[in-house]
Order: C-alpha cells, then sequence, then structure tokens
C-alpha cells in the first residue's frame, strides 16, 4: 500500500465491539483511514480512538501506538463520557478528548485545529470538547 500525495492518512484505533466504527466518517472526512497494523509502513498523519466503551483503553491504544511508532502522532480519543481519571490521563498523555454523545460524527472542519487534536506529552496538553 502506498501513500498519495496530499492526502489525509488517519490511522483508525477502532474498539473491537463497534467495528468500522471510524472508517466511514473518516472517509466521509476525505481521509484515508488506516488499521494499526499498516501505519507502520504507511506512517499516518493522526491518531484516531473510538473510546466509546472504554476512554481509558483507547488511551492505552494510543500510547501503545505512539510508542510503536517511535513518536508523538497527533491523537484524538472520542469518548461517550468523561470523568475526571479519563482527562487526567488525556492531559498525561497530549491527547486531545471529544464527548460524542452518538450519532453521525460532524463534518471534518468541526474538528478543528491545535489542541484539539493532542501532540503528545512533549507539546503539551491536548482538548477537551463536546459533540452532541
Amino acid at each position: 500500500m502506498t501513500r498519495k500525495d496530499q492526502e489525509h492518512v488517519v490511522c483508525a484505533i477502532e474498539d473491537p465491539a463497534i467495528p468500522g466504527g471510524l472508517s466511514v466518517p473518516l472517509r466521509r472526512w476525505g481521509c484515508r483511514p488506516v488499521r494499526p497494523e499498516e501505519a507502520a509502513e504507511i506512517r499516518p498523519d493522526a491518531l484516531l480512538a473510538d473510546g466509546r466503551v472504554s476512554a481509558l483503553a483507547a488511551l492505552d491504544a494510543v500510547a501503545a501506538l505512539r510508542r510503536r511508532l517511535g513518536e508523538d502522532l497527533p491523537a484524538l480519543v472520542l469518548c461517550a463520557e468523561l470523568d475526571l481519571s479519563t482527562v487526567r490521563e488525556a492531559w498525561r498523555q497530549g491527547v486531545g478528548l471529544r464527548l460524542w454523545t452518538g450519532g453521525a460524527l460532524p463534518p471534518r472542519g468541526a474538528m478543528g485545529e491545535g489542541p484539539v487534536w493532542g501532540r503528545g506529552p512533549a507539546a503539551g496538553p491536548g482538548g477537551v470538547g463536546m459533540w452532541m
């Protein structure tokens, strides 16, 4: 698999309980979703993790993939609910959080820039936001 010029590649870390939950919205946003096992070959621009079942498990998956790739890629975790321990762990890892209460993901522009996508621990914390 090769990468096309000007293509935004996002590694979709999907929850096994919700297979395919991120691929369709990413394609709608004009991004190319790749699975974590393809990430070393393709080198994604960002990581998007589905944490609707377990935000902490999604944060663990982001940390593991960042370690495996050897870089702090921008990362965002979608979660159904937030608690203080999740926010603290995301802050510590420099991962952005978005509360997603269901339905279709918002348009790509709603993802925002800057603090929405956490840039890794060395770059400081990600942001926390909400979609309803």
